[in-house]
């Protein structure tokens, strides 16, 4: 199984940052000078162009919502414990560095989850 966000999966995602964006009664004039991106940054971001994690991370901060909020559905899914899996058996085939290397950014990645979820 792959966790690799698809064009569904980014359309997905964009539209849920647009949806609650209009909820909050915010431009996207506004939600770029909060996150520190140009306007046409996020116009492309809701459109479903790729996304970069930190951005992620900044739009949630700023919408004052979850990663699930804005994660796609497929993700938020009962599909964790299978990717898991899937990431795991990649993580066996690495070497002694690569291993922490990626446990350096795994630590990052669920200390920012725990933050803003």
């Amino acid at each position: 199984m792959t966790t690799e966000l698809n064009n569904s999966d980014l359309i997905e995602t964009g539209d849920l940052i647009r949806q609650i964006r209009e909820a909050k009664n915010m431009t996207q004039y506004e939600l770029a000078g909060r996150a520190g991106l140009g306007e046409k940054t996020v116009s492309h971001l809701e459109l479903g162009r790729n996304m970069k994690l930190g951005t992620f991370f900044t739009l949630v901060e700023v919408l004052g919502v979850t990663p699930n909020d804005i994660s796609p559905s497929r993700l938020t899914a009962n599909s964790a414990d299978s990717a898991f899996r899937a990431i795991e058996e990649k993580y066996l085939t690495l070497n002694e560095k690569q291993k922490a290397m990626v446990c350096g950014m795994m630590s990052s990645i669920i200390d920012n989850i725990l933050t803003y979820n």
